[in-house]
């Protein structure tokens, strides 16, 4: 169970031996929640936001303002299904140097820019677009607040002391406490790629028994029907 900001705090208190700089160790623990969600995308925090409409003639749709990182996007048709290609601005535009010339199609290619998702080439139709983006960590504003994220109570400890120790000048504990933070996001990085994906939409799946045999994929296994 996740530390209050309260808890939190006293852990920091602890290590600094200050107890007069209430209001300096929230914010430093806030810059530390803000600091871990640079570092890794947990998948507490991967969502599914509301469906995208690239309309016919458009060659761009704003992404919903919950995002903060774009990890995919898919074209959602009744008959065909399927992902668009993130690529980086300077490879599209290298590649696709005039979308609005270029004949109109099913979208393939996109990069994103300031919220908007660009995309080439320009809808020759209404397309749905549904995203999995990241946003980031809350902030904790009360005392009685926890973390979102499981497992990261310690590396806020150690990322807080960190930079309360800088402030105060005390750089060999400061970096003491920052290579500490290190060992723990591994940790903390480690135990959420073992997690299962959340915040997904369910998928109805076929059973194992439904599928066809793909013997020649495990010849190895003999296999008994």
């Amino acid at each position: 169970m996740s530390k209050t900001r309260a808890q939190i705090r006293a852990a920091v208190i602890s290590i600094v031996r200050r107890d007069d700089i209430d209001s300096d160790i929230n914010t430093a623990i806030d810059f530390a929640i803000g600091e871990i969600g640079k570092r890794h995308i947990f998948r507490k925090l991967r969502v599914e936001p509301n469906d995208l409409t690239l309309s016919s003639g458009n060659s761009s749709v704003a992404l919903d303002t919950v995002a903060d990182h774009l990890i995919e996007a898919r074209v959602i048709d009744s008959t065909n299904s399927y992902h668009l290609s993130l690529i980086s601005k300077k490879e599209f535009v290298y590649l696709f140097p005039n979308v609005s010339a270029d004949t109109a199609g099913a979208p393939e290619y996109a990069y994103v820019e300031d919220g908007t998702l660009y995309v080439y080439p320009k809808a020759d139709d209404d397309y749905t677009i549904r995203t999995t983006v990241a946003r980031q960590m809350d902030s904790l504003s009360d005392d009685s607040d926890t973390p979102e994220v499981d497992g990261v109570d310690a590396a806020i400890v150690a990322w807080a002391a960190s930079w309360i120790y800088d402030t105060i000048e005390m750089p060999e504990l400061a970096n003491r406490w920052l290579q500490r933070y290190e060992v723990l996001m591994v940790d903390a990085i480690k135990s959420d790629r073992r997690r299962p994906g959340v915040d997904r939409r369910a998928i109805q799946a076929r059973s194992e028994e439904s599928l066809p045999s793909q013997y020649w994929l495990k010849p190895f296994v003999r296999e008994v029907r």
